[in-house]
């Protein structure tokens, strides 16, 4: 295959990305030093047992248990 090119799968890595990553970061530190439920974005089984302190959601629109109180 003479015609190919390769290349890694880099497109999270933008500025606009990386911005909302160490937003994102800096939010959920946010919530444990305030003691509010952190936030867990993920759609990830396996991460529903984490614990009573924690909301999960699923995506922008949606979340898996009612938003939690302080």
């Amino acid at each position: 295959m003479d015609n190919v090119l390769l290349f890694p799968h880099l497109t999270f890595y933008t500025k606009e990305a990386m911005k909302r990553l160490e937003l994102e970061v800096l939010e959920r530190c946010s919530e444990v030093v305030e003691n509010y439920p952190v936030i867990i974005k993920s759609k990830d089984p396996r991460l529903l047992g984490q614990g009573l302190h924690v909301r999960y959601i699923i995506d922008e629109y949606e979340s898996l248990n009612k938003p939690a109180t302080k």
